[in-house]
């Protein structure tokens, strides 16, 4: 089973051209992202299950996601802005709980146009309840590629690997969802510095369309 996730991902490394690195490190140390799926039920709790394969259709999920991803390392707005639904736009939620109220929803074009906007938006609310007032990049770097998404231990698919204290709301939020959780397990000891980071998509067709980026961290 083990190996099977390991080819797997290896694969879908080379046909995306996009992990030469998250690959090399595979190889040389042995390691490869586990894989997880399921289900988080509506009270937030987390369910695992490693699978053995993935069915062909969440297959191109994590393929598109780990475009995103890489779109969003290297802060490319336009080629982000690509994956966008063209009729919801992509919601951006600083902290776990999806919150429609208080949340920004970008369209592709806005988003295509981010580099150049130096607008100060209001994301939504800090963990001391402070409005969270950054431009676009700003926003990026402390909630949504605050760290490196590319070095994870863990992958979950419609799966939250980790909670704090925050509401694990995706599923309900986006009930006609899937979303890939790219996991960063705490390293000081205390479960205080692990993040995620969560795409959402939506199944159109054929193509999956990026409608929302959650970012999860420890909170007080």
């Amino acid at each position: 089973m083990k190996q099977r996730v390991i080819v797997f991902f290896c694969c879908i490394s080379l046909i995306v051209g996009l992990a030469a690195g998250f690959v090399l490190r595979g190889v040389v140390s042995g390691q490869q992202p586990a894989v997880h799926t399921g289900a988080t039920s509506a009270d937030g709790s987390v369910s695992q299950q490693d699978t053995e394969e993935l069915p062909d259709q969440k297959g191109r999920l994590v393929i598109t996601a780990m475009k995103a991803v890489r779109a969003v390392a290297e802060q490319d707005f336009e080629a982000l802005a690509a994956f966008v639904d063209p009729e919801e736009g992509v919601t951006f939620t600083p902290y776990s709980t999806v919150d429609p109220t208080s949340n920004l929803t970008f369209s592709a074009d806005n988003l295509a146009a981010a580099g150049e906007d130096d607008t100060s938006y209001v994301w939504g609310f800090g963990s001391d309840s402070s409005p969270i007032k950054m431009t676009v990049p700003e926003y990026f770097d402390s909630y949504v590629w605050n760290a490196n998404y590319w070095d994870v231990a863990e992958i979950g698919i419609d799966t939250v690997l980790h909670s704090g204290n925050s509401l694990e709301n995706v599923a309900d939020a986006y009930p006609d969802c899937h979303f890939v959780d790219f996991y960063l397990p705490a390293t000081d000891g205390t479960d205080r510095d692990w993040s995620s980071l969560k795409l959402v998509f939506r199944l159109s067709g054929s193509d999956w369309y990026l409608v929302g980026v959650i970012h999860s961290e420890w909170t007080a």
